[in-house]
């Protein structure tokens, strides 16, 4: 994962706790939460996670055998070299951050990480 903590399956489905979901369904624990729903719940939610985390560990692995190939390079700098030394220049003589990311035809957050790198390319 992403850093992003998982959402618990069971979590919408306890909310409605003690009470009736209104509307009718053909499912037989859709009424009143009960242990045996709760569990069946539980179950289809491990392997939903179990799952989710096979494909990210393929897409992984294809990343990695794409990169071996030379196939995967990653997204294209939004710069040239000449360009984020002009930036760097150009914030280092105080110039705003936003007029920077409009001369530039960038975002904001994307001329930060420019100034964040540690090496400018030279």
């Amino acid at each position: 994962m992403t850093g992003e903590s998982p959402v618990h399956p069971c979590g919408p489905w306890r909310s409605f706790s003690g009470r009736t979901v209104p509307g009718q369904t053909q499912w037989p624990y859709a009424g009143r939460v009960r242990s045996t729903g709760n569990l069946l719940l539980s179950v289809m939610g491990a392997f939903a996670e179990f799952e989710r985390a096979l494909i990210l560990e393929r897409q992984r692995e294809g990343i990695a055998k794409a990169k071996e190939n030379g196939v995967y390079k990653g997204r294209k700098p939004a710069l040239t070299d000449e360009q984020a030394r002009e930036l760097n220049d150009r914030a280092a003589r105080g110039e705003s951050k936003t007029s920077l990311a409009k001369a530039f035809g960038i975002s904001r957050e994307t001329v930060y990480s420019y100034l964040r790198a540690e090496v400018i390319p030279s």
